[in-house]
């Protein structure tokens, strides 16, 4: 029987030059230097693909979860959330994207009720 060989993939730390590299871990500090200082994770959902968003939202759950932080996703009425993401969620707060006091007095609650501070 031949023996299947598998061409080893590159990761993407492998195909970036040098300077790419550094300027990929320097936006990555950036964009979870508000995190490390935060006590919550707060995921506003509005309905939209995340498209450009998605690495930078991504990598700060991700964060959020190895750091054992609250995660709270606030998720107007009639979306669905992947199942995964409901399961490590601490919060789901839906609200009316046409009236967004909805969003404001839903955190608003969970923040009062939980006992955590906005920051």
């Amino acid at each position: 029987m031949k023996q299947k060989t598998h061409a080893r993939r590159r990761s993407l730390a492998e195909s970036l030059s040098a300077k790419q590299r550094k300027e990929l871990l320097d936006w990555a500090g950036r964009s979870l230097k508000g995190l490390d200082e935060s006590h919550v994770f707060v995921g506003i959902m509005d309905g939209k693909p995340l498209d450009v968003a998605r690495v930078e939202f991504l990598i700060q759950l991700g964060h959020a979860i190895l750091n054992d932080k609250p995660l709270v996703f606030p998720v107007p009425h009639g979306m669905e959330l992947p199942k995964k993401l409901e399961a490590v969620a601490d919060a789901i707060i839906r609200y009316n994207p046409d009236d967004l006091q909805t969003l404001e007095l839903g955190l608003e609650k969970w923040f009062t009720e939980s006992g955590k501070k906005v920051q």
